[in-house]
């Protein structure tokens, strides 16, 4: 049977010189290694451009004990979108390079065909890695967050020990003028504000689908009305039910998503009785 690219690209993360094999690959990793080569830091970075951050990541990441080849993958990807952030800004940062590293990688999967998505283990690991990626600043921020749920939601996800992991080692791999770290994640990790959900479960909001299911729009858009009475509960410190339920309701953002649905529902019933 013949090797498939996912595990092509799994031995050359697992490789005993796997910095130096990922290098020298040229079929997976060439052009994101070029796309990093020769791109300057604007700041906080002494230890050198991006592809000299990236290599001192990966080794970091590497030292981490329970790392594996996704978490090397997801070091190599971070700060892919910093060429297109620094020249989308004039040169003057890098900010949204989280967003367009995700996106660079959404389409470097889609190129070798990584994650199928009829292969649900597969699939998970795509949408595992958008998430980590795209959220990989917002992790070194969390504890200057002044929302509660904002905080938990991160923090909560199954895919935080990998985002921990990966600010870890971004973290020890941003160097000062000192040769040292601006700071250690695990700052982050201990402060209370984060410390709190770390390892536990989403909580239960107060309100749920029955409060809202007399409205008759589609279940996504309820969905959507009880993760945001979860926000008010979380962030507002109440579990007055019925004043997250006004709440909920007096929201122009919810109002609107209800008044979108049904004008949608109307334009479906049109649609199936004057098909064309």
């Amino acid at each position: 049977m013949a090797m498939t690219n996912l595990q092509k690209i799994k031995n050359i993360l697992l490789a005993p010189n796997a910095w130096e094999a990922v290098l020298n690959d040229q079929e997976f990793f060439k052009d994101t290694i070029a796309e990093m080569s020769g791109v300057p830091h604007v700041n906080y970075h002494a230890e050198g451009g991006v592809l000299d951050h990236v290599k001192l990541a990966f080794a970091e990441m590497q030292k981490i004990p329970d790392h594996d080849w996704f978490d090397l993958l997801m070091v190599i990807f971070h700060d892919v979108g910093k060429r297109k952030a620094l020249e989308t800004n004039n040169g003057k940062n890098m900010a949204k390079h989280d967003v367009y590293s995700r996106e660079w990688f959404v389409e470097w999967a889609n190129k070798f065909d990584l994650f199928a998505d009829g292969i649900a283990s597969t699939a998970k690991l795509r949408w595992d890695g958008e998430w980590i990626i795209e959220n990989h600043m917002l992790a070194h921020h969390l504890a200057d967050s002044s929302s509660v749920y904002r905080v938990m939601d991160v923090v909560t996800n199954e895919c935080f020990p990998r985002l921990a992991r990966l600010a870890t080692a971004d973290s020890l791999a941003t160097l000062g003028e000192d040769g040292n770290p601006h700071w250690p994640f695990s700052d982050v990790l201990s402060d209370p504000k984060v410390a709190r959900w770390v390892g536990k479960p989403r909580p239960l909001p107060i309100v749920d689908r029955d409060d809202f299911i007399e409205l008759d729009v589609p279940g996504q858009a309820i969905y959507d009305m009880v993760e945001f009475g979860l926000k008010l509960q979380l962030n507002n410190h109440t579990t007055d039910r019925a004043r997250i339920i006004n709440d909920v309701m007096s929201c122009d953002k919810i109002k609107k998503l209800i008044k979108d649905c049904r004008t949608q529902e109307a334009l479906d019933e049109v649609i199936r009785w004057n098909p064309s």
